[in-house]
């Protein structure tokens, strides 16, 4: 009797043991080295926590400065190496070159431009490193600002198109997404129109105007 009695007990352990084991499994963040760089993970215990704890948010208006052709101008000659004396020189054959690539400014591919965009956080490295970084850190941005929380599960797995030009001040403009669902389509522009001011691509030197454009896809663990 003693013997069946502390059998029962161990099984009874271990079953406790597997159930315990299998609730802590799913709320395991996936690893860095797993992380799907064309793929936004939202994890199910990170939402319900974001539901069950809802807390009322004030949101300030922020009026943004516009940039003026001279502000603009004087970023750009940041980049060519200009001194603010070759600046302010009316008759100076760079500062006709760049009054011209503000007009005009060149567009290339993020694939085929010399010196890709750069987040502030990426060291400039070789280029294989700098568009592993870019990519990583655009991902980890994205869903930082991506709110799940409007979705049910059905709109996850939604085949993604995403598009954006990364002008020569580092800003994101025309964005482009393309995909059924208009709700994931808002609030991922939402979510890019948060992205921090990069360093803009190069080109023979120059900074150029660069159109980035990947496929993407949310899943739901």
């Amino acid at each position: 009797m003693k013997k069946t009695t502390l059998t029962t007990l161990l099984i009874l352990l271990s079953l406790n043991t597997i159930r315990v084991y299998s609730q802590a499994s799913v709320c395991e963040t996936t690893k860095e080295d797993e992380v799907d760089l064309n793929t936004i993970t939202f994890n199910k215990c990170e939402i319900t926590e974001k539901k069950t704890d809802v807390k009322r948010i004030s949101r300030t208006r922020i009026i943004r400065k516009r940039t003026t052709p001279n502000t603009r101008l004087r970023k750009t000659s940041n980049y060519l190496g200009l001194k603010k004396s070759e600046v302010n020189l009316k008759t100076n054959n760079k500062r006709l070159l760049l009054l011209k690539l503000i007009s005009k400014p060149q567009k290339v591919l993020f694939s085929l431009v010399d010196e890709i965009p750069m987040f502030e956080s990426c060291q400039v490295s070789t280029r294989e490193e700098n568009i592993k970084c870019f990519n990583k850190t655009l991902n980890k941005l994205l869903t930082k600002n991506f709110n799940p929380d409007y979705f049910t599960d059905d709109v996850f797995n939604s085949k993604i198109f995403v598009q954006f030009q990364i002008d020569i001040n580092g800003e994101i403009k025309n964005t482009l997404i393309k995909t059924k669902n208009k709700l994931i389509i808002n609030e991922l522009k939402k979510a890019i129109k948060n992205l921090p001011l990069l360093k803009s691509g190069k080109e023979n030197g120059l900074p150029v105007i660069v159109t980035h454009s990947f496929p993407l896809n949310l899943t739901l663990n």
